[in-house]
């Protein structure tokens, strides 16, 4: 569970950005693959940060909460995703690149 709050942790709240939270949880090692499941994945944490954070992160919190309900059905405001594994999972090659 802590890889999911890792990317928070470690970055500045004025910093928060979807793509870099992506980046971040690409390179763990409970890594899902699936765009669906991230996402999923990065509601719930901003939910939780929401409720038992300071106030200047809790503004930024809700930003991107905002901004991720707006998108989410919308794809990341016109971002195309691709989870594009240049080897197998099993190999532990993984990148995350948008087009």
């Amino acid at each position: 569970m802590d890889t999911y709050y890792g990317y928070f942790k470690e970055t500045n709240p004025e910093e928060y950005h979807f793509l870099d939270f992506y980046k971040y949880r690409s390179k763990q090692t409970d890594f899902t693959y699936s765009f669906q499941k991230e996402a999923d994945i990065l509601r719930k944490c901003l939910s939780n940060i929401l409720k038992e954070s300071s106030e200047d992160i809790k503004e930024q919190i809700s930003l991107l909460l905002q901004d991720f309900e707006a998108s989410y059905f919308d794809f990341l405001n016109g971002w195309h995703v691709v989870w594009e594994i240049s080897s197998s999972p099993e190999k532990g090659v993984k990148t995350l690149t948008t087009t």
